[in-house]
């Protein structure tokens, strides 16, 4: 029985962390709700949009916009994270009293407290019109550093051993 070569697991093992190290469920603190839901159409404008992440969030970091269909900012300019809820995984933004029909747009930038990644997304809704909901899209996110080099190390090694031994034995 042929023996495989040593560097074949090393190669394998370096693959398999590299696919890991991208996978975007890693970490991320990801929109899980919102109120107003997205696509929701409401009939009067609400005080405020609330949205719940799946981790807790850093407060520095994390912000929450609401912008008209003019991309005009229409919110009070106080969006973050919500400092009365006591595991910091939603963001609220005040709306003034009374905003006129039309669709609105919650645009949301979310750091991780727990190991600093950034995420973002939005998501609409109406005001006395109907509304599409958002596709919903993998959110902008990024493996983290600390992950993806030593998997890259391993996989660098495994082919620099690989071609190291082929020309010895050739």
């Amino acid at each position: 029985m042929k023996r495989l070569p040593l560097q074949w697991p090393v190669l394998l093992f370096g693959l398999v962390w590299l696919a890991v190290a991208v996978s975007p469920v890693a970490a991320h603190a990801l929109l899980v709700r919102s109120t107003p839901a997205d696509g929701a159409s409401l009939d009067a404008s609400p005080g405020r949009v609330t949205a719940w992440f799946s981790q807790e969030l850093d407060e520095d970091f994390s912000t929450m916009q609401v912008f008209n269909s003019q991309e005009q900012q229409v919110d009070l300019g106080d969006g973050g994270v919500d400092l009365t809820d006591p595991d910091h995984t939603s963001m609220q933004v005040s709306l003034p009293d009374s905003l006129p029909s039309g669709v609105y747009t919650v645009h949301w930038s979310a750091v991780s407290a727990e190991d600093g990644d950034p995420s973002e997304g939005r998501f609409s809704f109406g005001i006395a019109v109907a509304v599409e909901a958002e596709r919903p899209a993998a959110p902008a996110v990024r493996p983290p550093a600390w992950l993806v080099w030593p998997g890259l190390a391993v996989l660098v090694a495994a082919l620099g051993t690989a071609f190291w031994l082929r020309r010895r034995s050739g």
